[in-house]
């Protein structure tokens, strides 16, 4: 199994998620229809793309899966089966759960994977996503092919957690997008680098509040002791 890494901040998927409504001009690649897999206390909606080696793309904290951008999809068709998937209780997908973690949410890619009759994948955590991709990866390293960990940590103490006024306003789903994003970019950068806002697609899945504090509260497990 190889390992690939890319270190930036896990915390900038919240910002990345806030511009996403600005529209983009960009060809649109074609996207298939939402499938769903039944678990016992869940409902995954899935999408699958393309076909050769599978990858499963785990998304990070608060996003859905149509956040992925589309050009970055469709490079990735050109050679692999991509597997977009919304965690339980998020975009299209259903929970019952009301405290789930790190290692149900690995728990669903296994059964995603089985669900699909894939033995083996290369695996991708964005953010949030690489905590689930590592927990996956810990739990059933016999289906990973490639472990491709990008803007995340290993969590423990050993992971630099932000300070606490940074994870309050990332936490809290009444902050403004002002708040969300002057917290994490500097406002100077984005007024000189004003192409960066054509960059993300328009989301359009629902956004659910109430999953995303489950989420929250299953990420400050994953950086405790």
């Amino acid at each position: 199994m190889k390992i690939r890494t890319l270190s930036l901040s896990p915390l900038l998927l919240t910002a990345l998620f806030l511009m996403s409504s600005v529209p983009q001009s960009k060809d649109k690649v074609t996207i298939p229809q939402v499938n769903y897999m039944d678990l016992p206390d869940a409902r995954i909606a899935y999408i699958s793309y393309g076909q050769g080696e599978p990858i499963v793309m785990c998304m990070g904290y608060s996003g859905n899966m149509d956040f992925w951008d589309e050009r970055f999809i469709d490079l990735l068709t050109q050679k692999y089966r991509v597997i977009l998937f919304d965690y339980r209780g998020m975009g299209y997908s259903s929970n019952t759960d009301s405290a789930f973690t790190i290692k149900t949410l690995a728990d669903d890619v296994n059964a995603l994977c089985r669900f699909l009759e894939i033995e083996k994948a290369h695996i991708l955590g964005w953010s949030m996503g690489g905590y689930v991709a590592q927990t996956f990866a810990l739990y059933y390293p016999e289906r990973v092919n490639t472990l491709m960990l990008y803007a995340t940590d290993c969590g423990d103490t050993v992971a630099i957690a932000p300070q606490q006024e940074v994870g309050d306003i990332l936490s809290d789903t009444a902050a403004t997008p002002q708040q969300l994003i002057g917290t994490l970019i500097p406002s100077d950068w984005l007024n000189s680098h004003p192409e960066v806002w054509k960059a993300f697609a328009t989301m359009k899945e629902p956004v659910q509040y109430k999953t995303i504090m489950i989420q929250d509260r299953a990420c400050s497990r994953w950086l405790q002791p």
